[in-house]
């Protein structure tokens, strides 16, 4: 014998298997949780820099005209 349960280490190591998986699961989870977001839309970004005050009103109107396809 070699003082160490049979070469099993005692069978300590055995009780932490399960925790294998669940731990690779909440990685991949955690990983790839935020891969469903999406940009904001072009009208979006021209929404909020109208509303933040970065455009006049008719830049604004120009530019969401420009996005909807309706070129002045």
């Amino acid at each position: 014998m070699n003082g160490f349960a049979n070469g099993f280490g005692g069978g300590m190591g055995f009780g932490y298997m399960p925790l294998i998986p669940i731990a690779v699961i909440a990685l991949l989870f955690y990983l790839f949780r935020n891969r469903n977001t999406q940009e904001p839309t072009a009208q979006e970004i021209l929404d909020k820099r109208y509303a933040n005050g970065g455009i006049s009103e008719e830049e604004y109107e120009e530019k969401s005209a420009h996005i909807r396809g309706q070129t002045a």
